[in-house]
């Protein structure tokens, strides 16, 4: 029975070669459309699990108006989180990132450049 299905559906395809191809390009962009999408769902869930305190993680986010549209960003001054910890008792360590640079080190009489590399706060860990 199968088989019969097999060759009906390749006499057809052989027959309406246009919207064969039709078909199988839409069902290929459909599929990896969903395949994508999953995948992005699935990263963005995943993110901070491996902390044992997950659900006590913030991010500090500011938002403004620029030009008559509303922008958010984290970009903030390193003050503002030890600010945050004297004003509020709720907040209990914080961590502040530099975005990656470019830095130079030595080391031993040796000179190390190191790229995209980001600063943080001792308490990261």
């Amino acid at each position: 029975m199968f088989r019969n299905f097999l060759i009906i559906a390749l006499r057809n395809f052989r027959r309406n070669k246009f919207f064969t191809l039709i078909n199988i390009l839409g069902l290929a962009l459909g599929m990896a459309v969903t395949l994508l999408i999953m995948e992005y769902v699935v990263q963005e869930l995943s993110y901070d699990r491996f902390h044992n305190n997950k659900e006590s993680i913030y991010r500090v986010i500011v938002k403004g108006e620029k030009e008559g549209a509303i922008e958010s960003t984290a970009y903030i001054t390193a003050a503002v989180a030890p600010s945050m910890k004297e004003a509020f008792p709720e907040v209990e360590q914080f961590v502040r990132f530099v975005n990656p640079q470019d830095a130079f080190f030595s080391y031993g009489g040796k000179n190390f450049q190191v790229e995209n590399l980001t600063y943080a706060d001792s308490s990261l860990f």
